[in-house]
């Protein structure tokens, strides 16, 4: 219970946070799934938008959606990696900053197509696995 509790209370400073990071609104296609609710899809690009914000400081997030059905057999073999019960693949699209060095990244580049693989703890958190070009 006290786990619970905990992860509760961690949902919350990161909901808290999301908010102070001043992220503006992206556009989302809404794609449609006939595996994940409209509410999961939401609750997942939301953790998806909160990482970005906390580790890509200085980019911008232009769109972000489910990558869609197709992506199910591939989420199936992320969550059994992460020893998880779900996992859920998303798709964005993001401006990188002007002062990237060493990280990877090509400074004021369109990233299109960028992976995010979230896994789902306690039956209703996603949480940040990886990303990258699949």
């Amino acid at each position: 219970m006290k786990k619970k509790i905990r992860m509760i209370l961690l949902a919350a400073v990161l909901v808290f946070l999301f908010f102070l990071s001043g992220i503006i609104p992206v556009s989302r296609i809404n794609t449609h799934s006939d595996h994940y609710s409209d509410r999961e899809i939401n609750a997942a690009i939301f953790a998806a938008r909160l990482y970005f914000a906390l580790e890509f400081r200085g980019c911008k997030l232009i769109d972000i959606d489910y990558a869609g059905d197709e992506s199910l057999d591939a989420a199936k073999e992320w969550a059994k990696d992460a020893n998880a019960p779900e996992a859920i693949i998303l798709v964005s699209s993001f401006r990188s900053g002007s002062d990237w060095q060493n990280t990877g990244l090509e400074p004021n580049t369109i990233y299109q197509d960028w992976q995010w693989i979230m896994v789902k703890r306690l039956g209703f958190l996603w949480i940040h696995k990886t990303h990258g070009y699949g």
